[in-house]
């Protein structure tokens, strides 16, 4: 994330644009949303990792010596390879609603090919296999950056409430 945060920025420079970065923390996100809505939004992922573990049963196994079956009665384990999967699912739900009250004019234009180099800027002249979209956030972990060209409209503190 840090280098295309850089190379975006180079660009900007490049095309004599001002650019801005919003670093958002994701899980930070996610506590004040359980706050702010009540725990309903996570509640309904709770529910989705406790109905994988609904009748499951376990022993131990030490040194060769096992134990007696037992119902599992709590949430996600640590180590547990759902977890992280189900972070990036409401993640993504997040970040997609997100978009809907973000203008795409406010974003970062980018237009490149799939053949070829990515760095050879003779090849977007072209104007028949050039693809073109817009940058609204970079995500690395669980940190989010958002990305606008005009601070003033986009990174306003009503704006990033949305997000």
């Amino acid at each position: 994330m840090v280098f295309v945060s850089r190379l975006l920025l180079e660009k900007c420079r490049e095309q004599q644009r001002d650019a801005s970065f919003a670093f958002i923390d994701l899980k930070l996100l996610i506590l004040l949303a359980a706050q702010y809505y009540g725990m309903n939004v996570l509640q309904k992922c709770l529910v989705v990792l406790l109905q994988f573990h609904d009748g499951m049963e376990l022993r131990v196994t030490l040194v060769g010596d096992q134990s007696d079956y037992f119902n599992v009665q709590v949430g996600v384990k640590q180590g547990y390879v759902l977890a992280p999967v189900l972070f990036n699912v409401f993640l993504v739900a997040v970040t997609l609603l997100s978009r809907y009250d973000f203008n795409p004019e406010d974003s970062i234009p980018i237009r490149y090919r799939h053949d070829g180099s990515l760095f050879n800027l003779r090849r977007l002249k072209s104007l028949t296999k050039i693809q073109s979209t817009t940058l609204f956030e970079l995500q690395n972990a669980d940190d989010c950056e958002a990305l606008a060209y005009e601070p003033t409209r986009r990174m306003s503190p009503t704006t990033l409430d949305v997000v």
